[in-house]
């Protein structure tokens, strides 16, 4: 039997780049409920939905309005807020802060400081959340 050469694959980008979810869209996740689900964020300003859309806000409504699971709700936070989010090092310095926790409470405390903008800037240019670096 001959020897196999190297392997080489060729991995389309695309995926990484907008992101791939495991499953479909859930059946609530429709241009109708999602539309309620700004209008609830917009209405809930002041409890840290908007403009910044908080993790918990986002949990509650994606888990109890739209009746995502918590892990599902997550990854499309997750999602959203790298299209509009911060730079590289400090999406690996959020990674390695999530990893290093020891228990799910850890992990949902440290989720909990995660936030996501829902707008960019005037001019179409997103502006990093508080303590984030903006565009070099």
């Amino acid at each position: 039997m001959a020897a196999a050469g190297p392997v080489r694959l060729w991995v389309r980008t695309e995926p990484f780049l907008v992101g791939a979810l495991p499953a479909p869209p859930p059946a609530r996740l429709t241009p109708h409920y999602l539309r309620k689900a700004a209008a609830y964020a917009r209405a809930r300003a002041d409890q840290g939905c908007f403009p910044r859309l908080r993790w918990p806000c986002w949990r509650h409504i994606a888990c109890g309005k739209l009746q995502l699971s918590r892990e599902t709700a997550w990854l499309y936070f997750e999602l959203f807020r790298g299209l509009l989010g911060p730079a590289p090092p400090l999406r690996l310095r959020w990674a390695d802060a999530e990893a290093a926790c020891a228990s799910a409470e850890e992990l949902e405390r440290e989720r909990s400081k995660a936030r996501a903008r829902t707008r960019p800037k005037a001019g179409g240019a997103p502006t990093p959340p508080e303590g984030e670096p903006g565009p070099a």
